[in-house]
């Protein structure tokens, strides 16, 4: 077992913990789940002064060790249960000064539970200096442990920090010797002996709130020894009340603090706009609009540079290798299939920066509440809408961003539509495709049409996602009642470096998922195209030759004849032709049945699987894969990528579910299959049902 020591950054939510994370540990840190739930944990490695090495564990934001969603829970289980793998040796408290006085009531808890605690008060560049020190001085006298104001944006008493973090170890004994804030009654722990043989509680109270969470954390529900859930509940109130009435007194603080928060006057005037009913929503829409012509718009250069890049190293390699199945293996499978994904990192990485852009202006908060009456109408509420916003990035980290709402008819059904919401993933697809539907123009000579219409499609599924929405809300029965509390933080302009570092880790995190799921993928299908039953291949050569000198053919030309027939008798064809039958009245062959079957592994493996397939008619650059598919004819001679298919193909991706980690997603977090088998079934009938009334009758 690691002896490392473990420092728990804590805090409310946007209280600039993860800023504060991610400059104390830079680049050197890792994502992965806390145990037995899905919500993640961000864990890095800080060298303090000595050479020490520590783990520090940034715990999602929660308002009290009382919590209310399930990522909330993972703090309180982390600091309650000893036996707890990320429980921590200390803690880092992090508080945004702007708003103290409505964020000392963790801090109350954390101190009650005795760890070595060091408060840290960020964001003191945006305050009144000339009052910090005094602040501080006040601070460190009603909570007997050290207080340092920093600020991450500016980079100050970064090194402060650090020091203080070593003597945080040193001298553990003296930051955790203090007198309780709360007392609750100890006959609550009379017979609780049993719990001393199971757990080296710190204290008393770390004890009695685990007569409150035991139960939740261990899944012993019989066991007389937990409190109730009316009594917890009961409890829980009146505490809350006490430490309230501990953190009023401090009135003289609290009345100076707010005096001095000039930028809380500036937000409250900033929100009369953005939060106006008629005027917050047309900005939010605007915003909307303005993301997806910078996704259209400023990517075309470096995805142009990336497709040169693959087009060349694919030329040299094949002119350098001999003509040998591992050098088809790279050329016509693996080079092919990567470049599918990778040419529209750019893309995916602005749509990843506008987002964060929003979320650390403190921007999104005002949208929760600006749209919370609106969505209340259609079974969901404010909290919903930053999953369908961050729907556009991913659906997986979009759907574990449901946990902190806390009715669970209201999650369930917004984890339901969010897959509606058109992702990064669906990016390659239309990017492909919405060429053949809205050629190229710039409107009003500033408006990319393509971007347009892609912004017209994640309208399209909003529109289908609220009405699915609508129509579970009225079949599931209401169990309890709904509420949105939320604070909304003060405006700031981001932290540059911030913004990269989370920028960073959702690209690294995308192509490292999709990119395995690509190799291996762009592996068997390349062996599948390449191979049939013995003979099978040599024949369909043969014909080709044959039918090549009844039309008096080129040699290039012929060379492309026999690739088509090789690859129609090849093990990927015979199942693309089966699939044939089912997918014929929505305009598409047995080519695009292959991309679909290969698809509902990730949706962004289309263009890789189309890459490959066309791959084997010559070049094998990104750049040509839309001219094969424009070139394309049907057996009739008429054009087979006209606007009714390429619409048809769009749409089918717009509403089918073709993700394999959205579903293993969805099934860790409702704990069983049944939700995610009628997600899936449902999109897919939707998807099928309005692609058939497209091509059809379109």
């Amino acid at each position: 077992m690691s002896t490392m020591k473990k420092i728990g950054i804590v805090g409310n939510p946007n209280s600039g913990k993860s800023s504060i994370f991610n400059i104390l540990t830079g680049l050197n840190q890792k994502v992965g789940n806390f145990p037995g739930v899905t919500v993640d944990s961000k864990e890095g490695l800080l060298e303090l002064l000595d050479g020490t090495t520590v783990n520090l564990i940034d715990f999602p934001g929660a308002y009290s060790i009382f919590s209310n969603s399930s990522d909330e829970f993972v703090m309180t289980k982390s600091l309650v249960n000893p036996n707890d793998p990320h429980y921590p040796d200390a803690i880092l408290y992090v508080a945004d000064i702007r708003n103290l006085d409505k964020q000392l009531l963790l801090l109350t808890h954390i101190l009650d539970l005795e760890f070595p605690v060091i408060v840290c008060l960020s964001n003191i560049d945006q305050v009144n200096q000339t009052k910090v020190n005094e602040w501080v001085i006040l601070l460190e006298q009603k909570l007997k442990c050290p207080v340092i104001p920093v600020s991450a944006r500016a980079n100050i008493n970064i090194d402060i920090l650090r020091t203080k973090l070593q003597g945080l170890f040193q001298f553990a004994h003296i930051h955790s010797r203090r007198d309780p804030i709360y007392e609750f009654d100890p006959s609550l722990l009379k017979d609780t002996e049993t719990l001393d043989s199971m757990f080296s509680f710190r204290n008393n109270y770390q004890k009695y709130l685990w007569l409150h969470v035991g139960k939740e954390i261990t899944g012993d529900h019989e066991n007389r020894m937990y409190l109730d859930k009316q009594t917890s509940i009961r409890m829980q109130i009146h505490e809350t009340m006490a430490r309230f009435q501990v953190i009023e007194s401090w009135e003289r603080f609290i009345s100076d603090q707010h005096h001095s928060n000039t930028s809380l006057i500036k937000s409250k005037k900033i929100d009369r706009v953005l939060t106006n009913p008629f005027f917050g929503l047309a900005i939010f829409l605007v915003l909307m609009f303005f993301i997806f012509q910078v996704i259209y718009s400023w990517a075309a250069i470096p995805m142009e540079a990336i497709e040169s890049g693959f087009g060349f190293l694919s030329d040299n390699i094949r002119n350098i290798l001999p003509n040998h199945w591992i050098s088809q293996l790279i050329t016509s499978g693996i080079l092919p299939g990567l470049s599918g994904v990778l040419v529209f990192i750019p893309q995916i990485a602005m749509l990843f920066l506008m987002l964060t852009l929003l979320e650390e202006a403190g921007y999104m908060a005002r949208v929760v509440y600006l749209l919370d009456h609106l969505l209340r109408k259609f079974g969901l509420n404010g909290r919903s809408i930053v999953g369908l916003v961050a729907g556009g990035a991913c659906a997986i980290p979009a759907i574990m961003s449901t946990r902190n709402i806390s009715n669970r008819k209201e999650r369930l059904i917004t984890m339901f539509v969010i897959p509606l919401i058109p992702c990064s993933a669906r990016i390659p697809v239309y990017t492909a495709l919405i060429g053949f539907v809205v050629p190229y123009t710039m409107v009003f000579g500033i408006f990319n049409s393509q971007g347009i219409a892609f912004l017209g499609l994640y309208l399209l599924g909003i529109f289908v996602a609220l009405i699915t929405a609508a129509v579970i809300h009225y079949f599931l029965p209401e169990k309890e009642r709904s509420f949105l509390a939320l604070q909304l933080p003060e405006y700031q302009i981001p932290q540059m470096r911030q913004v990269l570092l989370v920028v960073f880790e959702k690209v690294k995190t995308f192509i490292i998922q999709a990119g395995k799921v690509i190799l291996i993928i762009s592996m068997i299908l390349w062996f599948l195209s390449s191979f049939s039953w013995p003979g099978e291949l040599k024949k369909a050569e043969e014909l080709a030759r044959i039918e090549s000198l009844e039309k008096n053919l080129s040699e290039k030309e012929t060379a492309n004849l026999q690739d088509a027939k090789r690859l129609e008798n090849s093990f990927a064809g015979k199942m693309g032709k089966l699939f044939e039958p089912l997918i014929r009245p929505l305009g598409f062959d047995w080519k695009i049945g292959i991309a679909l079957i290969t698809s509902f592994a990730a949706r962004e493996v289309f263009v890789g699987t189309m890459s490959t397939i066309y791959s084997l008619g010559g070049e094998s650059d990104e750049a040509n894969l839309h001219k094969k598919l424009a070139s394309e004819k049907r057996p009739d001679g008429s054009i087979f990528f006209d606007r009714k298919t390429a619409l048809s193909l769009i749409i089918f991706y717009a509403f089918s579910l073709q993700c394999m980690s959205t579903l293993a997603v969805m099934k860790r977090e409702t704990k069983g299959w049944k939700l995610p088998i009628i997600q899936f079934i449902y999109m897919g009938i939707l998807a099928y049902f309005c692609s058939l009334m497209i091509y059809q009758y379109g």
